[in-house]
């Protein structure tokens, strides 16, 4: 008569197992914060882009200046324009993700005719990490963006 094997693991290389599992999710746990924080930075600044081209070509369509404005504290940003008669009229506010300011300067506003504006550059930090990409408009009228130490992949460094 044969005898049974019995399969599995005992309790101990279950422990083993789980503690380090747990040793290498501590190890990775500030590495992925940190990504995740640069990945949330990097979406506003992608979405606040697209708004930038969107407030632009709503001065054209419109026929009239349009306005994209940073909240005070950088928090939020509204996008706006100018009818002929009364006062602006707020087209969306975009709140920013948390951990993402915005650095409040003058208002990047659109001339009608032609979707023109000031040279400007708008600064966006992840306060988690202190990363920065900057976004900026030159005098055409196009937008860019780029990070100052060049630590953001994606974006060629200022």
């Amino acid at each position: 008569m044969k005898r049974a094997r019995i399969r599995g693991v005992s309790l101990i290389e279950v422990l083993v197992a789980i503690a380090i599992a747990a040793i290498l999710g501590g190890l990775a746990a500030p590495s992925f914060i940190d990504s995740l924080a640069r990945n949330r930075l990097d979406g506003a600044v992608s979405v606040l882009a697209n708004d930038l081209q969107y407030t632009r070509s709503e001065a054209i369509r419109r026929r009239t200046a349009a306005t994209l404005l940073v909240a005070a504290g950088g928090a939020s940003y509204t996008v706006a324009y100018t009818p002929s008669v009364g006062d602006d009229v707020v087209i969306k506010t975009v709140p920013l993700p948390d951990g993402v300011t915005l650095a409040a300067g003058a208002p990047v506003v659109f001339e009608a005719l032609r979707g023109t504006t000031a040279a400007q550059t708008l600064t966006g930090t992840s306060t988690p990490t202190g990363a920065k990409l900057l976004i900026s408009t030159n005098a055409l009228g196009r937008i860019s963006t780029c990070s100052p130490d060049g630590s953001l992949k994606g974006h060629p460094a200022c």
